[in-house]
């Protein structure tokens, strides 16, 4: 997204995220100031976070998140957009931080995963959305 990023993280330690999040941020600022030659924030204000309730409100925050791009029609395809984790998932691209098995544990094979997110219903999502804005 040209203005914003998600990240779907889990933590195994208690006020890790917090750490983690400012070690992210700091790297990437200090990353694009020196690329740009510039100074100062790249980021208003602080980092976002939400518990995730259930398996499938985790599902389809995933889905959620992926298709953001295509959604806001930056891309016609999920596959076209270079910052999604999507294809490291269909096995496309490797990360080597992702650790996939935490989502593919709801889906029998790759192709139930596929489908979900092409047979995406724009109400599917709603309840992700409403609660990503509070």
């Amino acid at each position: 997204m040209p203005n914003h990023y998600h990240l779907l993280i889990k933590v195994k330690v208690d006020n890790s995220l917090e750490k983690a999040m400012q070690k992210i941020s700091t790297g990437y600022t200090r990353a694009i100031n020196k690329a740009y030659n510039r100074t100062g924030h790249l980021f208003e204000g602080r980092y976002r976070d939400k518990i995730i309730p259930n398996d499938e409100y985790l599902t389809h925050l995933c889905r959620y998140i992926h298709l953001n791009p295509v959604r806001d029609k930056l891309v016609n395809k999920l596959e076209d957009w270079e910052f999604s984790s999507y294809m490291n998932y269909i096995g496309k691209r490797e990360l080597k931080f992702l650790n996939k098995d935490v989502i593919f544990n709801y889906f029998n094979k790759l192709e139930s995963f596929i489908d979900f997110h092409d047979n995406f219903q724009e109400n599917q999502n709603s309840f992700v959305k409403d609660l990503l804005l509070d």
